[in-house]
Formats: structure tokens, C-alpha cells, sequence
């Protein structure tokens, strides 16, 4: 059965997904920020003063959070996923779906039945027509 938390769950996927995509944008952002950081102070004289191990321990870090923002991106199951995994096995187990193939036996019956008796009908008809 679905509960109301699990309906709060499903509500809260999509924000979830919104908060690791900002995640991802800013880390990348860092770590492009980082190695032209970088880049600038290895061809610059000694003018700029920003120290390099601690732009590249940044950089690295930045980088590290994007990877992992974008691992956990591609685990999380996404809001159609999610109502899928709790709905299908539902719909399996109702007795309303079970009974569906026994409802549409009985309706393919009635109407092959139907068919064949308009099919008999018809060929009786042009029978005595031809005769005619």
C-alpha cells in the first residue's frame, strides 16, 4: 500500500535532482576556476601571489565533489522510476487485474460466437440470392 510518506518521497525526487545539478554546475565551475587559476599563476612572474599547492588542493577537491555529485546523479532513480517500483508490484497483486484475462476470454468468446453467426447468416443469404 502507498502511504502518505511515500507520496512525500516521490514529491521530493525532483528537488533532489535540482540540488545535485547545482551542486555539479558549481563544482565545475570551481574546478575551471582552479586550473585557469592555475594556469595563470605557473606563466605569470611573481606578481601573483596566490600560492599554487593550496589553488590545486581546491581544484582537486572541486573535482572530486563533481565526480561524486555526478556518481550519485546516475544511481538516484528518477520520480517515474520511483512510482513505477511502488505501483507495478500493486497493479500485480490487485485481484481486479487478475481477473482481466478471464473477462476478456469471455468477451473474445461472445464475440467469435457473434461472428460465426453473422458469418452464417450472410453466406445463407447469398445462397438463396444466387439461387434466385
Amino acid at each position: 500500500m502507498i502511504t502518505g510518506f511515500d507520496i512525500y518521497m516521490l514529491g521530493i525526487v525532483p528537488g533532489v535532482h535540482s540540488f545535485l545539478k547545482l551542486v555539479m554546475v558549481t563544482s565545475f565551475v570551481a574546478v575551471c576556476l582552479g586550473l585557469l587559476t592555475l594556469f595563470i599563476s605557473v606563466i605569470s612572474d611573481n606578481e601573483f601571489s596566490i600560492k599554487g599547492p593550496v589553488v590545486k588542493q581546491f581544484t582537486i577537491k572541486s573535482l572530486i565533489l563533481m565526480l561524486f555529485t555526478a556518481f550519485i546523479m546516475a544511481l538516484l532513480p528518477s520520480q517515474r522510476v520511483i512510482a513505477a517500483m511502488y505501483v507495478i508490484p500493486q497493479l500485480e497483486q490487485s485481484q481486479v487485474i487478475k481477473n482481466i484475462p478471464t473477462i476478456l476470454l469471455k468477451l473474445e468468446n461472445q464475440y467469435i460466437t457473434k461472428l460465426e453467426q453473422n458469418t452464417i447468416k450472410h453466406a445463407t443469404e447469398e445462397v438463396t440470392a444466387t439461387k434466385k
